[in-house]
């Protein structure tokens, strides 16, 4: 750049771009004389520069740079609306023209041009630099900023970025960008922070979309829903899923569902115990306190071996009134019985039936209420009127009884011909034991018979080894109790064992000659069941402190006899039958709650009378299913 040195001459340094120098001046300052005044115009947007002696300039095209001083030229001052050009460099030797001012709200690009400064590859505003626009962005008013259209796949973050969807700014359609919480990761589709296997492998998602570690109060497969468990489940970290155990359900069980019904909610549907699996209690059974199925006699219509329930097997109801001892004969498959349709003992509304095929039949009925013990023999059946002692009889197929024997006191059956005790009071007081042939009334003869006390009762008989070994009670005297005794019907007639205190109310004897009798302290009392073997010293008490009301023998194709007896507990007021094997002395509960009457075993079942139900039922036989005598 040439030195102008001469006096009087005023220079302008160039201001904006396309300035030119003034007219009387040449092409360019090199043309200026050192006795002519030259200017350099500034060009449009732009201002002359302020250099030492420099002036305004209108040209439009563009010249070179005033002359600068020491410091050098500077930018034009803006006219109008324009901005000021940017100075020239430092040199004062410098031919560099400043600069031109941009136009209103534009900007200068790289290349110093001015710039509207509104588009996205040259934005900017006030005369600044031009900035070219990131991906996402659109430029507004000289900025550049992201908006709903220029970030259509993204979000815009706080510092004016577009974003692509991702966990830690996350949106859509340009909305404001979200950081997703720990567990989540965000859905590019949709722009939502979402809970999901992904983001939440250690927990559950809850409706609100958060990640929660397992617990009972949230619990779910990996990045699955959260549920709460109910009261005694507990969650399963390792499945996410509410289970029910041992430990979240200690004193109760689990259902089907998995729940746990607690020890007070159990039912005999649900029962169970330590959080294991609930199971309905069978048939006839209930479940305990402590959560096991019990067999029980209330949850039993039958009764119970351990914690199994037998049922009885209904054959008759409507049985109010029966007799306590031999009531029931058995034939075949038949079965026959007496019993009252009163609940009155004392009503004559006893009747006769039988069942031989599907149903009951009422063979007689409105009977005297002393009508008691039956017998079944080949052709005919017997019933004994204990009030008269009359014993009645008729075809099963006939439905009127007739009378064949008066005064008779105990009976029994064997081989076509019907055994009983009798007395006859002619000069002394006679016992007789008689039979009759079962068809022919007429055909009686006299077995034995005895001188006995006056004042002396016939009782009860029974066959022992082919013989018949009948019992006589005996009166007391001065006061004393009676006594009773049992004899064989033999011409000897050898009593069997010692007269003993009581009253004589039922014998039976086993195939081994042993006998078994009831006997009470006196004829209106409880009575103690007894055994004595043939000629033994002394006899056993079976059921001591009980009152006995009804036993029978059940005698094994091998082993020894198994007795069965009704009892009342007057002290526990309870009742029942028992079990008593004669070879090892052991008793067994069978049946504890109701009365029962008229025991009667055939080689599968025993028959009873239950009061409760006022039924006649039966039952296999309990001693096999304890596992006794076959």
């Amino acid at each position: 750049m040439k030195t102008l040195v001469a006096k009087n001459i005023l220079l302008l340094a160039v201001g904006g771009a396309g300035a030119v120098v003034a007219s009387g001046c040449g092409s360019s300052i090199d043309d200026c004389t050192m006795t002519r005044t030259c200017a350099i115009v500034a060009g449009a947007g732009g201002s002359a520069g302020a250099g030492k002696g420099g002036s305004a300039g209108t040209a439009a095209m563009a010249g070179k740079s005033g002359a600068g001083s020491g410091d050098g030229a500077t930018g034009g001052i803006g006219e109008g609306e324009g901005t000021a050009g940017a100075g020239g460099d430092g040199d004062p030797n410098s031919e560099d023209a400043g600069t031109g001012g941009a136009a209103s709200g534009g900007c200068i690009d790289e290349k110093g041009q001015a710039q509207s400064g509104t588009t996205e590859t040259a934005c900017g505003a006030d005369g600044k630099a031009c900035a070219a626009c990131a991906a996402g962005l659109v430029c507004k008013a000289g900025s550049c900023v992201c908006t709903p259209d220029s970030c259509a796949d993204g979000c815009c973050s706080k510092d004016g970025k577009c974003e692509s969807a991702a966990a830690a700014h996350c949106g859509t359609a340009g909305a404001e960008c979200v950081e997703c919480g720990d567990g989540l990761s965000c859905d590019e589709k949709t722009g939502k922070c979402v809970c999901d296997a992904t983001s939440c492998p250690d927990g559950c998602c809850s409706s609100d979309g958060e990640c929660l570690r397992e617990t009972n109060a949230h619990c779910g497969p990996v990045g699955g829903s959260c549920g709460s468990c109910d009261d005694g489940q507990r969650c399963n970290a390792g499945t996410g899923i509410c289970v029910c155990d041992a430990t979240s359900c200690p004193t109760g069980c689990c259902d089907g569902d998995g729940r746990c019904v607690g020890d007070a909610s159990e039912s005999n549907t649900q029962c169970g115990a330590g959080g294991g699996a609930c199971t309905a209690c069978s048939a006839g059974q209930a479940c305990s306190a402590s959560g096991t199925c019990v067999c029980t006699p209330e949850s039993c219509d039958g009764w119970c071996y351990g914690d199994t329930c037998e049922p009885f097997e209904k054959l008759a109801t409507n049985q109010p009134t029966f007799p306590a001892t031999r009531g029931i004969a058995l034939r075949n498959s038949e079965i026959y019985w007496t019993s009252s349709s009163s609940s009155d003992a004392a009503a004559d509304k006893y009747r006769l039936q039988r069942i031989a095929g599907s149903g009951v039949e009422t063979l007689v009925s409105n009977q005297a209420h002393t009508l008691g013990p039956v017998l079944i023999g080949a052709e005919r059946l017997f019933v004994l009127n204990t009030d008269t002692g009359f014993l009645e009889s008729m075809k099963p197929t006939d439905n009127l009884l007739s009378s064949d024997q008066a005064n008779v006191a105990g009976l029994r059956y064997r081989s076509g011909r019907i055994y009983w005790s009798t007395s006859v009071v002619n000069r002394f007081k006679e016992l007789h034991i008689k039979s009759q042939n079962e068809t022919d009334s007429s055909d009686v003869v006299d077995e034995f018979s005895t001188v006995i006390d006056s004042a002396a009762e016939v009782g009860d008989i029974a066959f022992a080894s082919g013989l018949v070994a009948y019992g006589v009670n005996m009166p007391g005297t001065s006061g004393a109790a009676g006594s009773y005794g049992i004899w064989l019907a033999t011409p000897d007639h050898p009593q069997v064992f010692p007269a003993r205190s009581g009253h004589l109310e039922q014998v039976e004897c086993d195939a081994d000659s042993n006998y078994y009798w009831r006997a009470s302290a006196s004829a209106s009392s409880g009575a103690s069941l007894m055994m004595e073997n043939d000629g033994a010293s002394g006899p056993t008490a079976i059921a001591p402190n009980l009152d006995i009301t009804d036993f029978t023998l059940v005698q094994p194709a091998t082993g020894a006899a198994l007795v069965y007896y009704a009892y009342t507990d007057s002290g526990r007021q309870t009742s029942g039958f028992r079990l008593y094997d004669t070879a090892s002395s052991k008793t067994y509960d069978v049946v504890t709650g109701p009365r029962v009457g008229s025991l009667t075993a055939d080689k599968t079942y025993l028959y009873f009378f239950e009061e409760t139900g006022h039924r006649l039922v039966r039952t296999p036989l309990p001693h096999v299913v304890f596992g006794l005598g076959k």
